[in-house]
């Protein structure tokens, strides 16, 4: 590239702003995690996973005493169904 004169343009990030405010979800637990019996307290996260091809969406809940994913799901489409 040097020899032929030519050299790369970094794409910029391209930024999309929604014009509304966030909306935050409540904090019931007041970051107090430690809990004295299982099944009690679950703590939830959403993620998104780029596999080459497409996104994916990987939806898991964790029990906060034993620290053990309970549950998760692959999700085609990011819905809240």
């Amino acid at each position: 590239m040097r020899e032929a004169g030519i050299e790369s343009k970094p794409r910029q990030p391209r930024y999309q702003r929604s014009g509304k405010e966030a909306v935050y979800a409540p904090e019931h637990l007041n970051r107090q995690f430690t809990v004295k019996a299982p099944n009690q307290v679950g703590c939830g996260d959403v993620t998104d996973i780029w596999s080459g091809t497409c996104w994916l969406y990987l939806a898991v809940v964790l029990d906060l005493y034993a620290r053990k994913i309970l549950g998760g799901l692959f999700p085609l489409l990011p819905t809240v169904n």
